[in-house]
């Protein structure tokens, strides 16, 4: 993604996912993630998603309206499935921050 969300809802909340790559089966691992990003924008409460990379440090944030929106994509078949091996191969380091959004200011 290149573009910055405009229209997010105070309230709303961010999943913030910072990640190492381990550099093994990019190709698939990123085969996955845009399946997966397809797949997100169907579970109802989803508001977007922005995505940066450099060198093997990637991070993506995605935006729901609440917290029941996040559940709802945490149970997921294939979102399940792909952490699974995102943890035992792709992944060298990773975190997830749930936050709610408080305020939103800027251009």
């Amino acid at each position: 993604m290149s573009t910055i969300i405009k229209d997010l809802p105070v309230g709303s909340y961010a999943v913030i996912f910072p990640s190492i790559s381990s550099g093994i089966d990019e190709e698939g691992h990123e085969a996955v993630l845009a399946k997966l990003y397809d797949e997100a924008q169907n579970v109802p409460g989803y508001l977007g998603l922005e995505t940066a990379s450099v060198g093997n440090f990637k991070i993506s944030i995605a935006y729901y309206e609440n917290l029941e929106a996040i559940k709802t994509w945490r149970r997921n078949g294939d979102h399940i499935v792909a952490k699974t091996k995102a943890r035992s191969t792709w992944l060298e380091d990773w975190q997830i921050r749930i936050c709610r959004i408080e305020d939103i200011y800027g251009k």
